[in-house]
């Protein structure tokens, strides 16, 4: 039952994230300006700044490679039960959040502003991280 909960809440973290990144996504395509819901403009000045784009690529569509592929993972360990496909996501998941430390610090000491999207995202990633590591314990026991 605590193992459904788990993988169940692990899914909708992962199209929570997805979800968020899509429209990121399209938003940056649409409109040359993030709204920020609790206004001003910290997403814009973010999501504008050299160091929104990495090798060319805006991190919100590699966000969105990276919850998708997360969806998928966890899409399989329904079916395939596997503690490698566990440790997968373990090490996937780390290293998003590995990622998003590096992004937050860029956003607050040297672009000196904070996107409300960009903490959303970082809040959904630990997040998981933390569910994972309590699936990697029920994993460990059965």
């Amino acid at each position: 039952m605590l193992l459904t909960l788990l993988r169940t809440n692990r899914i909708l973290l992962s199209l929570i994230g997805m979800g968020l990144c899509i429209y990121l996504v399209l938003s940056m395509k649409v409109s040359d300006s993030l709204a920020c819901p609790l206004g001003g403009s910290g997403c814009d000045a973010v999501n504008k700044s050299p160091f929104s784009k990495i090798a060319g690529i805006h991190v919100s569509q590699i966000g969105l490679l990276g919850y998708s592929y997360l969806v998928v993972l966890c899409l399989v360990t329904i079916i395939h039960i596997k503690a490698w496909l566990e440790k997968l996501i373990l090490i996937s998941v780390l290293t998003a959040c590995l990622f998003t430390v590096y992004l937050l610090t860029i956003s607050m000491f040297i672009i000196q502003e904070l996107c409300f999207w960009c903490v959303i995202s970082a809040v959904n990633i630990f997040a998981m991280a933390l569910l994972q590591v309590a699936m990697m314990k029920r994993v460990q026991v059965h």
